[in-house]
Protein backbone atom coordinates (compact mmCIF):
# COMPACT_ATOMS: atom_id res chain seq x y z
CA UNK A 1 0.00 0.00 0.00
CA UNK A 2 2.88 2.38 0.70
CA UNK A 3 3.96 2.03 -2.93
CA UNK A 4 0.74 3.80 -4.03
CA UNK A 5 1.95 7.11 -2.56
CA UNK A 6 4.93 9.33 -3.08
CA UNK A 7 6.19 11.26 -0.03
CA UNK A 8 6.40 15.04 -0.53
CA UNK A 9 7.64 16.16 2.90
CA UNK A 10 6.93 16.06 6.61
CA UNK A 11 4.17 18.35 7.88
CA UNK A 12 4.54 17.87 11.65
CA UNK A 13 5.05 15.46 14.51
CA UNK A 14 4.02 14.96 18.14
CA UNK A 15 3.22 12.38 20.77
CA UNK A 16 0.68 10.75 18.43
CA UNK A 17 3.25 10.17 15.66
CA UNK A 18 3.93 12.20 12.51
CA UNK A 19 2.05 13.70 9.55
CA UNK A 20 3.50 13.37 6.01
CA UNK A 21 2.30 15.06 2.85
CA UNK A 22 1.91 12.45 0.10
CA UNK A 23 0.82 12.28 -3.53
CA UNK A 24 -1.16 9.38 -4.94
CA UNK A 25 0.73 8.17 -7.98
CA UNK A 26 -2.06 7.06 -10.29
CA UNK A 27 -4.08 10.33 -10.22
CA UNK A 28 -1.76 12.91 -8.57
CA UNK A 29 -4.14 13.78 -5.70
CA UNK A 30 -2.58 15.23 -2.54
CA UNK A 31 -3.30 13.69 0.89
CA UNK A 32 -1.99 13.80 4.45
CA UNK A 33 -0.76 10.48 5.86
CA UNK A 34 -0.77 10.11 9.63
CA UNK A 35 1.71 7.54 10.96
CA UNK A 36 1.00 6.32 14.51
CA UNK A 37 2.55 3.56 16.54
CA UNK A 38 0.58 0.33 16.72
CA UNK A 39 2.18 -1.59 19.61
CA UNK A 40 1.07 -5.22 19.78
CA UNK A 41 1.21 -5.35 23.59
CA UNK A 42 -0.50 -2.03 24.51
CA UNK A 43 -4.19 -2.85 24.14
CA UNK A 44 -5.43 0.56 25.30
CA UNK A 45 -3.28 2.48 22.80
CA UNK A 46 -4.29 0.14 20.00
CA UNK A 47 -7.94 0.70 20.86
CA UNK A 48 -7.50 4.47 20.66
CA UNK A 49 -5.86 4.17 17.24
CA UNK A 50 -8.59 1.86 15.97
CA UNK A 51 -11.25 4.22 17.35
CA UNK A 52 -9.82 7.06 15.27
CA UNK A 53 -9.89 4.91 12.13
CA UNK A 54 -13.46 3.81 12.87
CA UNK A 55 -14.69 7.36 13.51
CA UNK A 56 -13.02 8.87 10.45
CA UNK A 57 -14.23 6.05 8.18
CA UNK A 58 -17.82 6.34 9.51
CA UNK A 59 -18.45 10.07 9.95
CA UNK A 60 -18.70 12.07 6.74
CA UNK A 61 -19.23 15.80 7.23
CA UNK A 62 -18.00 18.93 5.39
CA UNK A 63 -16.43 20.22 8.63
CA UNK A 64 -14.66 16.95 9.57
CA UNK A 65 -11.42 15.85 7.93
CA UNK A 66 -12.32 13.34 5.23
CA UNK A 67 -10.95 9.82 5.58
CA UNK A 68 -9.42 8.06 2.56
CA UNK A 69 -7.93 4.74 3.73
CA UNK A 70 -5.72 3.11 6.39
CA UNK A 71 -3.26 0.24 6.43
CA UNK A 72 -0.46 -1.32 8.47
CA UNK A 73 3.15 -1.29 7.32
CA UNK A 74 4.82 -4.65 6.53
CA UNK A 75 6.24 -5.11 10.05
CA UNK A 76 2.78 -4.29 11.58
CA UNK A 77 4.30 -1.79 14.03
CA UNK A 78 2.82 1.40 12.55
CA UNK A 79 -0.65 2.29 11.30
CA UNK A 80 -0.94 4.65 8.33
CA UNK A 81 -4.11 6.75 8.08
CA UNK A 82 -4.55 8.56 4.75
CA UNK A 83 -6.91 11.57 5.02
CA UNK A 84 -7.78 14.88 3.45
CA UNK A 85 -4.93 17.40 3.12
CA UNK A 86 -5.67 20.91 4.49
CA UNK A 87 -3.44 23.36 2.63
CA UNK A 88 -3.70 26.29 5.10
CA UNK A 89 -2.60 24.32 8.18
CA UNK A 90 -4.30 24.37 11.56
CA UNK A 91 -6.01 27.11 13.58
CA UNK A 92 -3.02 27.43 15.94
CA UNK A 93 -0.81 28.44 12.99
CA UNK A 94 -3.49 30.88 11.83
CA UNK A 95 -3.62 32.54 15.31
CA UNK A 96 0.19 32.64 15.52
CA UNK A 97 0.56 34.28 12.09
CA UNK A 98 -2.12 36.84 12.96
CA UNK A 99 -0.32 37.69 16.21
CA UNK A 100 3.05 38.04 14.45
CA UNK A 101 1.45 40.34 11.85
CA UNK A 102 0.09 42.49 14.78
CA UNK A 103 -3.40 42.03 13.40
CA UNK A 104 -6.72 40.72 14.75
CA UNK A 105 -9.19 38.08 13.60
CA UNK A 106 -12.38 39.65 12.16
CA UNK A 107 -15.50 39.12 14.28
CA UNK A 108 -17.39 37.57 11.39
CA UNK A 109 -14.56 35.11 10.93
CA UNK A 110 -14.73 34.13 14.64
CA UNK A 111 -18.53 33.50 14.46
CA UNK A 112 -18.01 31.47 11.25
CA UNK A 113 -15.34 29.30 12.89
CA UNK A 114 -17.57 28.77 15.96
CA UNK A 115 -20.45 27.77 13.69
CA UNK A 116 -18.44 25.25 11.67
CA UNK A 117 -16.84 23.64 14.73
CA UNK A 118 -20.25 23.53 16.42
CA UNK A 119 -21.83 21.78 13.41
CA UNK A 120 -19.01 19.19 13.40
CA UNK A 121 -19.35 18.57 17.16
CA UNK A 122 -23.17 18.40 16.94
CA UNK A 123 -22.73 15.66 14.29
CA UNK A 124 -20.29 13.78 16.57
CA UNK A 125 -22.45 14.10 19.71
CA UNK A 126 -25.82 13.23 18.17
CA UNK A 127 -24.95 10.88 15.32
CA UNK A 128 -26.77 13.14 12.86
CA UNK A 129 -26.48 16.60 11.38
CA UNK A 130 -28.04 19.75 12.85
CA UNK A 131 -31.45 20.53 11.30
CA UNK A 132 -30.09 23.79 9.88
CA UNK A 133 -26.80 22.26 8.71
CA UNK A 134 -26.07 23.40 5.13
CA UNK A 135 -24.82 19.87 4.42
CA UNK A 136 -28.39 18.55 4.86
CA UNK A 137 -29.32 15.28 6.47
CA UNK A 138 -26.51 12.86 7.19
CA UNK A 139 -26.43 9.58 5.31
CA UNK A 140 -24.14 6.88 6.70
CA UNK A 141 -21.73 5.20 4.27
CA UNK A 142 -22.78 1.73 3.07
CA UNK A 143 -22.08 -0.97 5.66
CA UNK A 144 -21.83 1.47 8.62
CA UNK A 145 -24.18 2.71 11.36
CA UNK A 146 -24.56 6.10 13.00
CA UNK A 147 -22.24 6.46 16.00
CA UNK A 148 -21.92 9.08 18.74
CA UNK A 149 -18.45 10.38 19.56
CA UNK A 150 -16.81 12.67 22.15
CA UNK A 151 -13.75 14.31 20.62
CA UNK A 152 -12.19 15.04 24.07
CA UNK A 153 -9.31 17.15 22.69
CA UNK A 154 -10.86 20.35 21.31
CA UNK A 155 -8.06 22.89 20.74
CA UNK A 156 -6.79 25.11 17.87
CA UNK A 157 -4.09 22.61 16.89
CA UNK A 158 -6.81 20.01 16.05
CA UNK A 159 -8.86 22.37 13.86
CA UNK A 160 -7.64 22.62 10.26
CA UNK A 161 -8.26 25.01 7.35
CA UNK A 162 -8.54 23.88 3.73
CA UNK A 163 -7.59 25.91 0.68
CA UNK A 164 -11.00 27.69 0.69
CA UNK A 165 -10.72 28.63 4.39
CA UNK A 166 -13.35 26.13 5.54
CA UNK A 167 -12.91 24.64 9.03
CA UNK A 168 -12.14 20.91 9.38
CA UNK A 169 -12.19 19.14 12.76
CA UNK A 170 -9.53 16.43 12.96
CA UNK A 171 -7.27 14.31 15.16
CA UNK A 172 -9.73 11.89 16.74
CA UNK A 173 -6.91 9.98 18.45
CA UNK A 174 -8.37 10.56 21.95
CA UNK A 175 -12.05 10.27 21.03
CA UNK A 176 -14.55 8.12 22.92
CA UNK A 177 -17.25 6.19 21.08
CA UNK A 178 -20.51 6.42 23.04
CA UNK A 179 -23.28 3.89 23.18
CA UNK A 180 -26.89 4.79 22.30
CA UNK A 181 -27.74 5.61 25.95
CA UNK A 182 -24.30 6.77 27.18
CA UNK A 183 -24.14 10.43 28.16
CA UNK A 184 -21.29 10.69 30.67
CA UNK A 185 -17.57 9.80 30.72
CA UNK A 186 -14.92 9.95 33.43
CA UNK A 187 -11.60 9.24 31.62
CA UNK A 188 -8.98 11.91 32.13
CA UNK A 189 -7.68 12.60 28.59
CA UNK A 190 -6.98 15.70 26.54
CA UNK A 191 -4.88 18.85 26.76
CA UNK A 192 -5.08 20.34 30.29
CA UNK A 193 -5.20 24.00 29.18
CA UNK A 194 -8.39 23.29 27.18
CA UNK A 195 -10.06 20.85 29.64
CA UNK A 196 -13.36 21.68 31.34
CA UNK A 197 -13.32 22.00 35.18
CA UNK A 198 -15.19 18.72 35.67
CA UNK A 199 -12.61 16.87 33.53
CA UNK A 200 -9.71 18.43 35.44
CA UNK A 201 -11.25 17.49 38.77
CA UNK A 202 -11.89 13.91 37.59
CA UNK A 203 -15.70 14.13 37.73
CA UNK A 204 -18.16 12.78 35.19
CA UNK A 205 -18.47 14.87 32.07
CA UNK A 206 -20.74 15.04 29.05
CA UNK A 207 -20.72 16.70 25.61
CA UNK A 208 -20.92 20.12 27.35
CA UNK A 209 -17.27 19.66 28.32
CA UNK A 210 -16.48 20.24 24.68
CA UNK A 211 -18.46 23.52 24.75
CA UNK A 212 -15.73 24.68 27.19
CA UNK A 213 -13.06 23.78 24.57
CA UNK A 214 -15.03 25.66 21.90
CA UNK A 215 -15.16 28.68 24.23
CA UNK A 216 -11.36 28.42 24.65
CA UNK A 217 -10.95 28.50 20.86
CA UNK A 218 -13.27 31.55 20.56
CA UNK A 219 -11.44 33.35 23.37
CA UNK A 220 -8.01 32.58 21.82
CA UNK A 221 -9.20 33.86 18.42
CA UNK A 222 -10.23 37.12 20.07
CA UNK A 223 -7.22 37.61 22.36
CA UNK A 224 -4.58 35.73 20.26
CA UNK A 225 -3.35 33.97 23.43
CA UNK A 226 -4.34 30.85 25.40
CA UNK A 227 -7.25 31.29 27.84
CA UNK A 228 -5.70 29.53 30.82
CA UNK A 229 -1.97 29.61 30.28
CA UNK A 230 0.47 28.64 33.02
CA UNK A 231 4.22 28.36 32.85
CA UNK A 232 5.42 24.77 32.87
CA UNK A 233 3.30 21.87 34.12
CA UNK A 234 1.96 23.51 37.27
CA UNK A 235 -1.36 21.66 37.61
CA UNK A 236 -2.29 23.45 40.85
CA UNK A 237 -1.91 26.87 39.28
CA UNK A 238 -3.82 25.69 36.18
CA UNK A 239 -6.71 24.34 38.30
CA UNK A 240 -6.76 27.56 40.32
CA UNK A 241 -6.94 29.71 37.16
CA UNK A 242 -9.72 27.53 35.71
CA UNK A 243 -11.81 27.55 38.91
CA UNK A 244 -11.44 31.33 39.30
CA UNK A 245 -11.97 31.89 35.52
CA UNK A 246 -8.75 33.88 35.37
CA UNK A 247 -8.55 34.36 31.62
CA UNK A 248 -7.40 37.50 29.67
CA UNK A 249 -9.95 40.21 29.02
CA UNK A 250 -11.61 40.22 25.60
CA UNK A 251 -10.80 43.31 23.48
CA UNK A 252 -13.64 45.80 23.40
CA UNK A 253 -13.66 45.85 19.61
CA UNK A 254 -15.52 42.52 19.55
CA UNK A 255 -18.50 43.82 21.56
CA UNK A 256 -20.59 42.32 24.35
CA UNK A 257 -22.18 39.55 22.24
CA UNK A 258 -18.95 37.62 21.79
CA UNK A 259 -18.06 38.28 25.45
CA UNK A 260 -21.44 36.88 26.56
CA UNK A 261 -20.96 33.85 24.34
CA UNK A 262 -17.52 33.12 25.83
CA UNK A 263 -18.90 33.69 29.33
CA UNK A 264 -21.68 31.18 28.58
CA UNK A 265 -19.08 28.62 27.53
CA UNK A 266 -16.82 29.37 30.56
CA UNK A 267 -19.48 28.39 33.14
CA UNK A 268 -18.17 26.20 35.92
CA UNK A 269 -21.51 24.41 36.35
CA UNK A 270 -21.95 22.09 33.35
CA UNK A 271 -25.74 22.20 33.64
CA UNK A 272 -25.75 25.97 33.17
CA UNK A 273 -23.10 25.88 30.40
CA UNK A 274 -24.13 26.38 26.76
CA UNK A 275 -24.75 23.18 24.84
CA UNK A 276 -24.04 22.63 21.15
CA UNK A 277 -27.69 23.28 20.25
CA UNK A 278 -27.61 26.55 22.22
CA UNK A 279 -24.40 27.55 20.52
CA UNK A 280 -25.73 26.77 17.04
CA UNK A 281 -28.97 28.64 17.77
CA UNK A 282 -27.08 31.79 18.78
CA UNK A 283 -28.34 34.61 16.50
CA UNK A 284 -24.81 35.64 15.51
CA UNK A 285 -23.87 32.07 14.80
CA UNK A 286 -27.05 31.64 12.73
CA UNK A 287 -26.33 34.91 10.95
CA UNK A 288 -22.80 33.75 10.25
CA UNK A 289 -24.15 30.43 8.95
CA UNK A 290 -26.64 32.24 6.71
CA UNK A 291 -23.90 34.55 5.52
CA UNK A 292 -21.69 31.57 4.87
CA UNK A 293 -24.54 29.83 3.04
CA UNK A 294 -25.03 32.95 0.97
CA UNK A 295 -21.30 33.05 0.37
CA UNK A 296 -21.33 29.39 -0.57
CA UNK A 297 -24.35 29.87 -2.81
CA UNK A 298 -22.74 32.95 -4.32
CA UNK A 299 -19.52 30.99 -4.81
CA UNK A 300 -21.53 28.13 -6.28
CA UNK A 301 -23.42 30.55 -8.51
CA UNK A 302 -20.14 32.20 -9.48
CA UNK A 303 -18.67 28.78 -10.13
CA UNK A 304 -21.69 27.80 -12.24
CA UNK A 305 -21.58 31.14 -14.04
CA UNK A 306 -17.87 30.73 -14.58
CA UNK A 307 -18.51 27.21 -15.77
CA UNK A 308 -21.20 28.45 -18.16
CA UNK A 309 -18.91 31.20 -19.35
CA UNK A 310 -16.10 28.73 -19.74
CA UNK A 311 -18.43 26.39 -21.57
CA UNK A 312 -19.67 29.21 -23.79
CA UNK A 313 -16.12 30.39 -24.33
CA UNK A 314 -15.07 26.83 -25.08
CA UNK A 315 -18.01 26.54 -27.49
CA UNK A 316 -17.02 29.81 -29.20
CA UNK A 317 -13.42 28.64 -29.20
CA UNK A 318 -14.47 25.35 -30.78
CA UNK A 319 -16.55 27.22 -33.38
CA UNK A 320 -13.65 29.55 -34.06
CA UNK A 321 -11.30 26.58 -34.32
CA UNK A 322 -13.85 24.91 -36.64
CA UNK A 323 -13.99 28.06 -38.77
CA UNK A 324 -10.22 28.29 -38.78
CA UNK A 325 -10.05 24.64 -39.74
CA UNK A 326 -12.56 25.20 -42.55
CA UNK A 327 -10.69 28.30 -43.70
CA UNK A 328 -7.51 26.30 -43.66
CA UNK A 329 -9.19 23.52 -45.66
CA UNK A 330 -10.55 26.11 -48.11
CA UNK A 331 -7.13 27.75 -48.35
CA UNK A 332 -5.61 24.32 -48.91
CA UNK A 333 -8.19 23.63 -51.62
CA UNK A 334 -7.51 27.02 -53.28
CA UNK A 335 -3.80 26.30 -53.08
CA UNK A 336 -4.45 22.83 -54.54
CA UNK A 337 -6.48 24.40 -57.41
CA UNK A 338 -3.70 26.92 -57.99
CA UNK A 339 -1.13 24.15 -57.95
CA UNK A 340 -3.33 22.14 -60.35
CA UNK A 341 -3.61 25.21 -62.66
CA UNK A 342 0.13 25.73 -62.48
CA UNK A 343 0.62 22.03 -63.18
CA UNK A 344 -1.80 22.26 -66.13
CA UNK A 345 0.09 25.23 -67.55
CA UNK A 346 3.33 23.39 -67.05
CA UNK A 347 1.91 20.33 -68.80
CA UNK A 348 0.61 22.51 -71.68
CA UNK A 349 4.04 24.09 -72.05
CA UNK A 350 5.58 20.63 -71.89
CA UNK A 351 3.15 19.35 -74.58
CA UNK A 352 3.90 22.37 -76.80
CA UNK A 353 7.63 21.79 -76.36
CA UNK A 354 7.04 18.12 -77.07
CA UNK A 355 5.19 18.98 -80.31
CA UNK A 356 8.05 21.23 -81.35
CA UNK A 357 10.48 18.45 -80.53
CA UNK A 358 8.42 15.96 -82.58
CA UNK A 359 8.32 18.38 -85.56
CA UNK A 360 12.05 18.96 -85.34
CA UNK A 361 12.58 15.24 -85.05
CA UNK A 362 10.44 14.57 -88.19
CA UNK A 363 12.47 17.12 -90.13
CA UNK A 364 15.65 15.54 -88.88
CA UNK A 365 14.37 12.06 -89.81
CA UNK A 366 13.51 13.27 -93.33
CA UNK A 367 16.98 14.77 -93.68
CA UNK A 368 18.45 11.52 -92.43
CA UNK A 369 16.34 9.54 -94.89
CA UNK A 370 17.51 11.72 -97.85
CA UNK A 371 21.08 11.34 -96.66
CA UNK A 372 20.51 7.58 -96.33
CA UNK A 373 19.19 7.42 -99.96
CA UNK A 374 22.22 9.26 -101.19
CA UNK A 375 24.47 7.02 -99.14
CA UNK A 376 22.71 3.95 -100.53
CA UNK A 377 23.18 5.06 -104.14
CA UNK A 378 26.80 5.82 -103.41
CA UNK A 379 27.15 2.42 -101.72
CA UNK A 380 25.62 0.68 -104.72
CA UNK A 381 28.10 2.43 -107.02
CA UNK A 382 30.94 1.52 -104.73
CA UNK A 383 29.64 -2.08 -104.55
CA UNK A 384 29.69 -2.38 -108.34
CA UNK A 385 33.24 -1.03 -108.46
CA UNK A 386 34.23 -3.40 -105.68
CA UNK A 387 32.68 -6.36 -107.53
CA UNK A 388 34.63 -5.45 -110.68
CA UNK A 389 37.82 -5.05 -108.74
CA UNK A 390 37.11 -8.34 -106.94
CA UNK A 391 36.86 -10.18 -110.27
CA UNK A 392 40.13 -8.63 -111.38
CA UNK A 393 41.77 -9.64 -108.09
CA UNK A 394 40.46 -13.21 -108.46
CA UNK A 395 42.02 -13.45 -111.94
CA UNK A 396 45.32 -12.14 -110.55
CA UNK A 397 45.06 -14.57 -107.65
CA UNK A 398 44.65 -17.46 -110.09
CA UNK A 399 47.82 -16.41 -111.95
CA UNK A 400 49.63 -16.11 -108.62
CA UNK A 401 48.35 -19.53 -107.55
CA UNK A 402 49.70 -21.21 -110.69
CA UNK A 403 53.07 -19.47 -110.29
CA UNK A 404 53.16 -20.39 -106.62
CA UNK A 405 52.46 -24.07 -107.45
CA UNK A 406 55.36 -24.03 -109.89
CA UNK A 407 57.66 -22.41 -107.37
CA UNK A 408 56.61 -24.88 -104.66
CA UNK A 409 57.35 -27.80 -106.98
CA UNK A 410 60.84 -26.44 -107.71
CA UNK A 411 61.35 -25.84 -103.99
CA UNK A 412 60.41 -29.42 -103.17
CA UNK A 413 62.84 -30.75 -105.76
CA UNK A 414 65.68 -28.61 -104.45
CA UNK A 415 64.85 -29.50 -100.86
CA UNK A 416 65.06 -33.23 -101.71
CA UNK A 417 68.45 -32.69 -103.30
CA UNK A 418 69.61 -30.69 -100.30
CA UNK A 419 68.44 -33.41 -97.92
CA UNK A 420 70.35 -36.01 -99.88
CA UNK A 421 73.47 -33.87 -99.75
CA UNK A 422 73.02 -33.37 -96.00
CA UNK A 423 72.75 -37.13 -95.44
CA UNK A 424 76.01 -37.73 -97.30
CA UNK A 425 77.75 -34.97 -95.33
CA UNK A 426 76.43 -36.41 -92.07
CA UNK A 427 77.76 -39.88 -92.94
CA UNK A 428 81.25 -38.49 -93.62
CA UNK A 429 81.16 -36.43 -90.48
CA UNK A 430 80.03 -39.42 -88.44
CA UNK A 431 83.01 -41.52 -89.64
CA UNK A 432 85.44 -38.69 -88.76
CA UNK A 433 83.78 -38.29 -85.37
CA UNK A 434 84.19 -42.01 -84.63
CA UNK A 435 87.94 -41.78 -85.28
CA UNK A 436 88.27 -38.76 -83.03
CA UNK A 437 86.23 -40.50 -80.32
CA UNK A 438 88.46 -43.52 -80.48
CA UNK A 439 91.55 -41.34 -80.17
CA UNK A 440 90.02 -39.51 -77.23
CA UNK A 441 89.07 -42.76 -75.54
CA UNK A 442 92.65 -44.03 -75.95
CA UNK A 443 94.05 -40.85 -74.41
CA UNK A 444 91.49 -40.98 -71.58
CA UNK A 445 92.42 -44.61 -70.91
CA UNK A 446 96.12 -43.75 -70.82
CA UNK A 447 95.53 -40.81 -68.50
CA UNK A 448 93.37 -42.95 -66.22
CA UNK A 449 96.04 -45.65 -66.05
CA UNK A 450 98.67 -43.00 -65.33
CA UNK A 451 96.58 -41.52 -62.54
CA UNK A 452 95.99 -44.99 -61.12
CA UNK A 453 99.73 -45.68 -61.09
CA UNK A 454 100.33 -42.35 -59.39
CA UNK A 455 97.73 -43.18 -56.76
CA UNK A 456 99.28 -46.62 -56.14
CA UNK A 457 102.71 -45.03 -55.77
CA UNK A 458 101.38 -42.48 -53.32
CA UNK A 459 99.71 -45.25 -51.32
CA UNK A 460 102.93 -47.29 -51.19
CA UNK A 461 104.93 -44.22 -50.13
CA UNK A 462 102.43 -43.45 -47.45
CA UNK A 463 102.55 -47.06 -46.28
CA UNK A 464 106.34 -46.94 -46.06
CA UNK A 465 106.23 -43.64 -44.20
CA UNK A 466 103.69 -45.08 -41.75
CA UNK A 467 105.92 -48.10 -41.17
CA UNK A 468 108.93 -45.87 -40.51
CA UNK A 469 106.92 -43.75 -38.11
CA UNK A 470 105.80 -46.85 -36.24
CA UNK A 471 109.40 -48.09 -35.95
CA UNK A 472 110.49 -44.65 -34.84
CA UNK A 473 107.91 -44.57 -32.04
CA UNK A 474 108.96 -48.02 -30.85
CA UNK A 475 112.65 -47.14 -30.80
CA UNK A 476 112.43 -43.69 -29.20
CA UNK A 477 114.84 -44.69 -26.43
CA UNK A 478 117.32 -46.19 -28.86
CA UNK A 479 117.25 -43.12 -31.04
CA UNK A 480 117.91 -40.99 -28.01
CA UNK A 481 120.99 -43.09 -27.19
CA UNK A 482 122.15 -42.82 -30.79
CA UNK A 483 121.85 -39.06 -30.60
CA UNK A 484 123.98 -39.08 -27.47
CA UNK A 485 126.48 -41.32 -29.21
CA UNK A 486 126.57 -39.12 -32.28
CA UNK A 487 127.09 -36.08 -30.13
CA UNK A 488 130.07 -37.76 -28.48
CA UNK A 489 131.39 -38.89 -31.90
CA UNK A 490 131.16 -35.37 -33.27
CA UNK A 491 132.92 -34.07 -30.22
CA UNK A 492 135.75 -36.58 -30.72
CA UNK A 493 135.87 -35.78 -34.42
CA UNK A 494 136.35 -32.14 -33.69
CA UNK A 495 139.14 -33.03 -31.31
CA UNK A 496 140.67 -35.62 -33.73
CA UNK A 497 139.73 -34.63 -37.34
CA UNK A 498 139.73 -37.52 -39.84
CA UNK A 499 139.08 -37.28 -43.64
CA UNK A 500 136.06 -39.41 -44.48
CA UNK A 501 136.30 -41.35 -47.66
CA UNK A 502 132.94 -42.15 -49.24
CA UNK A 503 132.29 -45.84 -49.08
CA UNK A 504 129.96 -45.66 -51.96
CA UNK A 505 129.20 -42.73 -54.16
CA UNK A 506 126.46 -42.85 -56.64
CA UNK A 507 123.88 -40.57 -58.10
CA UNK A 508 120.32 -40.44 -57.00
CA UNK A 509 119.24 -42.03 -60.19
CA UNK A 510 121.68 -44.95 -59.74
CA UNK A 511 120.76 -45.37 -56.10
CA UNK A 512 117.17 -45.42 -57.02
CA UNK A 513 117.77 -47.98 -59.70
CA UNK A 514 117.48 -45.61 -62.67
CA UNK A 515 120.08 -44.25 -64.95
CA UNK A 516 120.40 -40.64 -65.81
CA UNK A 517 119.80 -41.24 -69.49
CA UNK A 518 117.15 -43.89 -69.33
CA UNK A 519 114.23 -41.45 -69.50
CA UNK A 520 112.59 -42.75 -66.34
CA UNK A 521 112.72 -40.88 -63.07
CA UNK A 522 111.28 -41.61 -59.68
CA UNK A 523 107.96 -40.38 -60.85
CA UNK A 524 108.00 -42.41 -64.00
CA UNK A 525 105.04 -44.75 -64.37
CA UNK A 526 107.35 -47.65 -65.26
CA UNK A 527 109.47 -47.38 -62.08
CA UNK A 528 107.02 -48.57 -59.47
CA UNK A 529 107.88 -52.26 -59.23
CA UNK A 530 111.29 -52.27 -57.47
CA UNK A 531 112.56 -49.93 -54.77
CA UNK A 532 116.25 -50.08 -53.86
CA UNK A 533 117.16 -50.29 -50.21
CA UNK A 534 119.02 -47.02 -50.52
CA UNK A 535 115.79 -45.21 -51.44
CA UNK A 536 114.07 -46.72 -48.47
CA UNK A 537 116.90 -45.58 -46.21
CA UNK A 538 116.67 -42.07 -47.62
CA UNK A 539 112.98 -41.87 -47.10
CA UNK A 540 113.27 -43.21 -43.55
CA UNK A 541 115.86 -40.53 -42.78
CA UNK A 542 113.61 -37.72 -44.04
CA UNK A 543 110.02 -38.89 -43.77
CA UNK A 544 107.35 -36.65 -45.26
CA UNK A 545 109.78 -34.56 -47.36
CA UNK A 546 111.79 -35.54 -50.44
CA UNK A 547 114.20 -32.69 -51.33
CA UNK A 548 116.45 -34.96 -53.33
CA UNK A 549 116.97 -34.47 -57.00
CA UNK A 550 118.81 -36.30 -59.77
CA UNK A 551 122.56 -35.88 -59.32
CA UNK A 552 122.60 -35.76 -55.50
CA UNK A 553 125.36 -37.83 -53.77
CA UNK A 554 124.75 -40.34 -50.91
CA UNK A 555 127.29 -41.27 -48.20
CA UNK A 556 127.15 -44.36 -46.02
CA UNK A 557 129.00 -44.11 -42.71
CA UNK A 558 128.45 -45.84 -39.40
CA UNK A 559 125.34 -47.50 -40.75
CA UNK A 560 123.91 -44.05 -41.66
CA UNK A 561 122.89 -42.76 -45.07
CA UNK A 562 123.99 -39.23 -45.89
CA UNK A 563 123.60 -37.31 -49.13
CA UNK A 564 124.74 -34.07 -50.66
CA UNK A 565 122.80 -32.20 -53.26
CA UNK A 566 124.24 -30.47 -56.28
CA UNK A 567 123.44 -27.16 -54.68
CA UNK A 568 126.05 -27.75 -51.97
CA UNK A 569 123.70 -28.58 -49.09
Amino acid sequence: MLAKYHDMGKLGSGGFGSIVKVCRKHDGMIFARKVVEFPPNDRQLRQLVLNEVRVLSTIRHPNIVMYEESFLDPDRKHLHIVMEFCEKGDLADYIHKTMIADDSVPLARIWSIIDQIGLALYRCHNGQNHPQDPAGQYVSPPGTTNIRVYHRDIKPANVFLDKHGSVKLGDFGLCAIMGPSDRMRSTFVGTPQYMAPEVVSGQLYSEKSESWGLGCIAHELATLQPSFYVHGDDEYQLNRRIKHLAYPRIPTQYGADLKDFITGCFTLNPDRRLGMKDILDNPYVVESRCQRQLTLKRAKWEAERQERENESEAKHRRREEDLQRREKILADQVAAVQRAGAELQTRERALYARDLAFTSRELLIKQQENAAREDRAKWQRESAAIAEKTAQIKAEEEVVRVARARVEKDFETRRAELQELERSVKDKKKSNDLKQVRRKRAWVSRIAKFKLRKANQAAEVKKLVDQQLSRKRKSAVRDAKKEVYRAKARSQARQNPVVMTPVATTSVATALGTDSGGGKGIDSPGNNKRRPALWQAATSANPGSMPMELGDTFYISNNMVQYQSDGGD
